[in-house]
């Protein structure tokens, strides 16, 4: 089982309300749940995601969580400074060691989906796109996190 190194407890339910009020967002059901029981954090042990079917794995640095505060692992903050750099219909919830974004998609033909957003290009160079879904929920992709192995 995977560990986490936790910034904060889980959310309440006011300031996850209070969140998709001052954000204008509705939180799909399954991250709003995430929130709730886990609320963000970094892994205690270095894991990865894969972002293609070729296999591309990429780190994953933390999860941002619900803190109140004006920290870089903040959902609050990082949304509020990154917000329109983002497609419509998007929320940061976390990133890679390198600065490049996990997105949740709050649109609701795609509600509840994880996307990858390459801002660096780093994979755009190779695999000719910067953004990736990656899984259908948080769950889906909480599950698909594995060991990188040292190379």
């Amino acid at each position: 089982m995977l560990e986490w190194k936790r910034f904060v407890p889980p959310a309440s339910e006011s300031e996850v309300v209070e969140f998709e009020k001052n954000s204008g967002i509705q939180l799909p059901r399954s991250y709003r749940g995430y929130l709730l029981s886990s609320n963000g954090g970094q892994p205690c042990s270095e894991v990865g995601f894969n972002v293609d079917k070729g296999g591309e794995c990429v780190m994953l640095g933390c999860l941002y969580s619900l803190c109140n505060d004006e920290s870089e692992v903040d959902l609050d903050a990082v949304y509020e400074e990154l917000k329109d750099d983002l497609s419509a219909g998007f929320l940061p919830i976390g990133e890679d060691p390198g600065g490049n974004l996990l997105l949740l998609s709050t649109q609701c033909d795609d509600s509840d989906a994880i996307h990858f957003w390459d801002r660096i290009g780093f994979l755009a160079k190779r695999l000719g796109k910067r953004q990736f879904r990656i899984a259908n929920d948080i769950e889906e992709f909480l599950a698909s996190l594995h060991a990188v192995a040292d190379t």
